[in-house]
């Protein structure tokens, strides 16, 4: 992360970064939880699946290197 940013903005970088791991960790379970009383487990999972997919299939077209 501090690789990525600029000189004067490292703090700020890593602060965010920090606050989104950490507000996933609050929210994910709640919304997990509420989505899977709502909508059925098999559902939830199916969801994941797919967009951990996409994501998967994102990185991979992103670091692909052009032939």
């Amino acid at each position: 992360m501090a690789g990525l940013s600029p000189l004067l903005a490292r703090g700020r970088y890593q602060g965010v970064r920090a606050l989104a791991w950490v507000a996933a960790s609050l929210v994910g379970p709640a919304a997990g939880g509420a989505a899977m009383d709502r909508f059925g487990a098999g559902v939830v999972w199916g969801a994941c699946a797919v967009v951990g997919t996409a994501a998967a299939g994102g990185f991979w077209a992103l670091t692909r290197r052009p032939v």
